[in-house]
This record gives C-alpha cells, structure tokens and sequence, in this order.
C-alpha cells in the first residue's frame, strides 16, 4: 500500500513537473512573440516582457564576452541595436568608453579618421545581438538555431529573417556611428552570407570584415572619416 502510494506521489509529482515546464515554454514564446512585434523597442515592453528581455540580454552577453562584458553600458548598446534606434538622425559619431577623440590625418581627402570601436569589442557585441535574435527563434547555438530557422522557413526565408532582424541593424548601427552609408549598405550581403557561414563566431567575422572595409582598414579597429 505504502509503495502503491509512494508510487502514485511519484508519479504525480513527474506529471506536475511536466505541467509546469509547459506552462513555462509556454509564457516564454509568448512573451517572445510580443517582444518581435514590438520590434525590441524597450519603450513598448511590458514589466514581464522587459525583465524578460534584459535576462536574455545580459545572459548573451556573459557568452559573448564573459561576465566583465555585462555592463550598463554594453546592455544599453545591445538594445538600441536591436530596436534601430534613431535610424533617421544623424550619425551619433561617439559611443561613450569606446571612441578616441584623437583622429590623424588621411593624406588623400584631409578629414581625419577616428576609431570609434575596437574589433573584439564590435565582435562581441554583435555576437550578442546574433544570439539575443535567433534565441527568439529557436534558442541554442547560433549555428543550432541557424539550421532550426533554415529547417523552418527555409534558405531564403531563414536569410530574410537574418537580414531583416539583424543585419539591418547592425548597418543601421554603423550609419549612425558615422561610417558612409553607400559603403555600409554594399556590406549587407556579405554580412548576412558571414552570419551563416561563420556560424562560430559571426561577430568577430563580421567585425573583421568590416575593418576591412572602413576608413582605415586592418587596423583593429572600426574608423569613420570626417
């Protein structure tokens, strides 16, 4: 009798256990589902949705660039990232801890060149705005929730939404800190193939890419000219 109800109790707790990871699973894709439609826009958030949101921030973070990484100011970059803040206003030029006001002389045009990002930093923090997205759509490792999106919607869509919920971002981001905007906007295919292929660790791909390709390439940093 005693083992019959011990077994029932066992059996009940694994049924409740289940119930509850449901339940879970449940609340999170909703709240994931109202924080994609609200575009990542902390503004819109709810108290649930933005405690929500600033967890899978934070914890993106931690893995892009270790708990050191987690700072006010990185969460700050991170989130107004992903909601494209300020799209249409001019180029913000600084980002606070990271610009050096010093710039030298570009021989050919005279503007002055000026590091507004170091390429590890970028690369970090672009790994985390990759992970924060497509935790959204599938959670696990980039390349896991890569293969779960192309699985899902297919190649092209999968690189659609990859386009759209991150890379558009990042070029948005890259006007904004003062880089041309012809020349970003030539950079969002291969941006988008990087993703994909350097699934590891897109960011530093994509950080070094555009080092590449900025007004002072190879030189570990992110430049603009002005």
């Amino acid at each position: 009798m005693v083992l019959a109800l011990l077994s029932v109790l066992s059996l009940s707790s694994v049924f409740a256990s289940t119930a509850i990871s449901k339940d879970l699973t449940s609340n999170y894709e909703s709240l994931q589902k109202s924080i994609l439609n609200k575009n990542f826009d902390v503004s819109k958030m709810t108290v649930a949705e933005r405690k929500y949101y600033d967890s899978v921030v934070q914890a993106a973070l931690i893995k892009s660039g270790g708990k050191s990484f987690n700072t006010t100011e990185n969460i700050k970059i991170v989130e107004d990232i992903l909601a494209d803040k300020d799209n249409q206003n001019e180029p913000e030029r600084t980002i606070s801890g990271y610009v050096t006001t010093s710039g030298y002389s570009m021989a050919t045009s005279g503007s002055s060149i000026h590091h507004i990002i170091s390429v590890g930093t970028a690369g970090a923090i672009f790994n985390a705005v990759i992970w924060v997205v497509l935790s959204f759509y599938g959670g696990g490792s980039v390349e896991a929730s890569i293969r779960t999106l192309i699985a899902k919607y297919g190649y092209n869509e999968a690189r659609s939404i990859i386009e759209q919920q991150v890379v558009s971002k990042i070029v948005n981001t890259l006007i904004r800190w003062g880089m041309e905007k012809s020349l970003v906007l030539s950079l969002t295919y291969n941006i988008t193939t990087t993703i994909i292929q350097a699934a590891i660790d897109p960011g530093d791909a994509i950080a070094n890419y555009i080092d590449s390709r900025d007004a002072a390439p190879n030189n570990g940093w992110i430049d603009v000219a002005y």
